[in-house]
């Protein structure tokens, strides 16, 4: 299986307000890599929306960097039992 290119944004663009929420700005961004892309929308101006895009984009292809899938939580229990079975393979 080939390694996924980095996350990068490919389109910000101002959007409709989603229903059910109030009247405001609205921005919708997608960020692609190689094998897939990442659609989503944030409340604000298309500057803070590019800020919060590339914050995800960075936090994205830092799990794929530590060898992570970019879409399974890390949760504490998840992580203890890898603890427990690294610390196996080494007794």
């Amino acid at each position: 299986m080939q390694a996924a290119s980095p996350y990068q944004i490919e389109t910000i663009e101002s959007c409709r307000t989603p229903r059910g929420y109030a009247e405001d700005s609205w921005c919708r961004y997608i960020l692609a890599n190689s094998q897939t892309r990442v659609v989503g929308r944030f409340r604000g101006s298309l500057s803070q929306t590019r800020r919060n895009a590339e914050t995800l984009a960075d936090k994205l292809n830092n799990r794929l960097n530590k060898g992570y899938s970019p879409w399974a939580a890390q949760s504490r229990k998840s992580k203890k039992l890898k603890a427990k079975a690294e610390a196996k393979s080494v007794s």
